[in-house]
């Protein structure tokens, strides 16, 4: 689920939503390599996940799309801008393929 369909879910919509929604759409990137090797860019192309980094929204963006992860993944510590998924087994085999 893309963080606006999970926007429109939680009942973001209308100006804001259309607000929030122009900033995360037409989004373009390349990648330039200016150095002594070898100076070349790639052509642009529209970014299609994501929210930009830096971006005074950032934070808001992805506390809305992990706020569900706690009723979809039962060993889960969501804080601030961090998550930490938490495995445990009585097995040590279990453990070792993580």
């Amino acid at each position: 689920m893309n963080i606006i369909c999970k926007m429109e879910c939680l009942g973001i919509n209308g100006k804001a939503g259309d607000l929030i929604k122009s900033h995360l759409n037409n989004r373009y990137q390349r990648l330039t390599i200016n150095n002594e090797y070898c100076k070349n860019s790639s052509d642009w192309d529209e970014v299609q996940q994501g929210v930009s980094q830096g971006s005074l929204l950032s934070p808001l963006f992805f506390l809305l799309y992990i706020n569900s992860l706690p009723y979809i993944i039962s060993n889960i510590s969501i804080f601030a801008d961090n998550t930490s998924i938490i495995f445990y087994s009585l097995q040590f085999d279990q453990c070792q393929m993580l």
